[in-house]
């Protein structure tokens, strides 16, 4: 009989951390975004890490890749912003663009191996407890 493997292991093994500090997604992408089957739907990974590492991403808000990295699922990567800055960040890529002041501490915290506060909040929806890699 097969073993069933929880949602982090199965994100876990899917995942190289590079030295930058993204966390690359290695299974099915969708225009460049990594994505995870959970419970016979098919999710963006990184909104599945988000939720199970800091909560849920706000109502209205979507994240943004501060690494530029869609394949990226790390959550210190990862800045919920409204939809319009969002698209003004990926229209201004390479050109001046700038990240706010916690999107900053948290690239930083990530370099310097921290969770700048991240890992261990409440979790999402998938009721996961497990920490993801680092």
């Amino acid at each position: 009989m097969a073993t069933r493997h929880t949602l982090v292991e199965r994100i876990t093994a899917l995942v190289d951390v590079q030295g930058d500090g993204c966390w690359v997604w290695r299974g099915t992408k969708s225009n460049g975004y990594g994505r995870v089957n959970v419970d016979g739907r098919f999710h963006y990974v990184h909104r599945v890490v988000y939720a199970l590492t800091v909560g849920e991403v706000p109502e209205g808000l979507q994240l943004d890749h501060l690494c530029r990295n869609r394949a990226c699922c790390n959550p210190a990567h990862l800045e919920p912003v409204t939809p319009s800055e969002n698209v003004r960040r990926g229209d201004r890529r390479g050109a001046g663009w700038t990240m706010s002041d916690q999107g900053k501490q948290n690239i930083s915290a990530a370099k310097k191996g921290r969770s700048n506060g991240l890992l261990g909040k409440k979790r999402g929806p998938y009721k996961k407890k497990e920490v993801m890699p680092k």
